[in-house]
């Protein structure tokens, strides 16, 4: 025998079906979130890397703008050095160094405080110049810089630029 229904339709879920398509909604959200957390932690890295790459370009234009300008080499006039010291045409800023302070590639010109080239979100691990130049021939000098984002975000790989300038007699 069948049973008419009393006028109850059931046009809702059950609770059993609300249950599972709250559960898939939020499995789905779960991998969404993880997904986007981990592209914004990738973008942050990049963004590290870049701001390591600038620094340190910068720095390295800027030391290697001096060496060309710079008529004279206080040192290193043989071998190698952390420092690197010149004369310039104008005896007012002279000498002009280059070193490294509290992670930091340092300017001085003359008696002046020392200007940083590098921000504080990028860490100067070694600056090192080297005279390859012979003796009464014009100096050649490679300039290697290690440097590494100052962010403790993930491993941090060091990035080692270097570039050499002959210096005009």
């Amino acid at each position: 025998m069948l049973r008419k229904k009393t006028g109850l339709k059931n046009n809702g879920f059950s609770l059993i079906e609300l249950i599972l398509y709250i559960g898939i909604l939020a499995i789905v959200l779960l991998f969404l979130i993880i997904f986007l957390q981990e592209n914004l932690i990738l973008k942050a890295k990049i963004n590290n890397r870049i701001e390591v790459m600038d620094n340190g370009q910068f720095a390295l234009n800027r030391i290697a703008w001096y060496l060309h300008n710079a008529p004279g080499l206080n040192s290193p006039l043989q071998g190698i050095s952390e420092r690197l010291s010149l004369n310039m045409s104008n005896p007012e800023i002279n000498p002009v160094e280059f070193f490294v302070k509290d992670s930091k590639i340092k300017i001085k010109l003359a008696d002046n405080q020392p200007v940083a080239l590098t921000n504080d979100l990028v860490k100067v691990n070694s600056l090192i110049f080297s005279n390859l130049g012979f003796s009464g021939e014009p100096a050649i000098i490679q300039v290697i810089l290690e440097l590494q984002s100052a962010s403790s975000l993930g491993k941090n790989e060091p990035i080692i630029l270097q570039t050499s300038v002959k210096m005009e007699r």
